[in-house]
């Protein structure tokens, strides 16, 4: 993040890791972050796009979810 704010992944991350650390603040901050540089992002359009296992996919979904990503 610190090179590209713009990269989606590491920050995906840092929510699901913020929401289980129950820091949802700063969780929902990154969030935003997300949706200025990914207006789009959402958690169905994630869900078609993540190649991560289900349930680890299903995990992270529901730690975005958490922190405020749209459906």
């Amino acid at each position: 993040l610190e090179r590209n704010e713009a990269v989606g992944m590491p920050r995906l991350y840092l929510v699901a890791s913020y929401v289980k650390m129950g820091n949802l603040d700063d969780a929902e901050w990154e969030v935003e972050q997300l949706k200025v540089s990914k207006p789009d992002i959402s958690i169905s359009q994630l869900r078609g796009s993540l190649a991560q296992t289900m349930e680890l996919r299903e995990k992270l979904l529901s730690e975005l979810q958490a922190a405020g990503m749209p459906e």
